[in-house]
């Protein structure tokens, strides 16, 4: 299995990070939990050759996720799609993070996101449906 480091919530960071510790908070989702500033995880695929890839969850407080994958070694990123009517409008998360509504998902669907990221982390899980950054029309605001 492929090495992934992990920064959780507000924890340090996890530098050999096992997938059953992060189940629960995706199966047993806890708004109290999440809550914590900042109320995201940041999963981290990291070779000898440096960053390759990383998955950003983002919670909303109302349980649902803004997933993210960057690929470093495509210079790419995509957005889990929740809604495609909403993927042009976006949310400020607070810290300069802005998300589209659109992205938000069910923890159960952003849980698919992680544990295929965890197999196979520098593609997009097959499970959800995604949506490449460059195809997206991001306010002139945010830029």
């Amino acid at each position: 299995m492929t090495k992934i480091k992990c920064y959780f919530i507000a924890n340090e960071l996890d530098s050999d990070a096992q997938l059953d510790t992060y189940r629960p908070y995706f199966e047993e989702y806890s708004a109290e939990v999440w809550g914590v500033v900042p109320g995201e995880a940041a999963f981290l695929y990291e070779t000898h050759l440096g960053l390759e890839s990383a998955l950003f969850i983002l919670d909303n407080g109302t349980g649902s996720f803004s997933v993210r994958l960057d690929v470093s070694v495509l210079r790419k990123s995509f957005y889990s799609v929740g809604s495609m009517d909403t993927m042009g409008d976006f949310i400020d998360a607070g810290d300069d993070q802005f998300a589209p509504v659109g992205s938000f998902v069910a923890p159960a669907v952003a849980w698919m996101a992680v544990e295929d990221f965890f197999t196979s982390p520098l593609e997009c899980s097959p499970r959800l449906t995604w949506m490449d950054t460059e195809d997206m029309e991001w306010p002139a605001s945010l830029g």
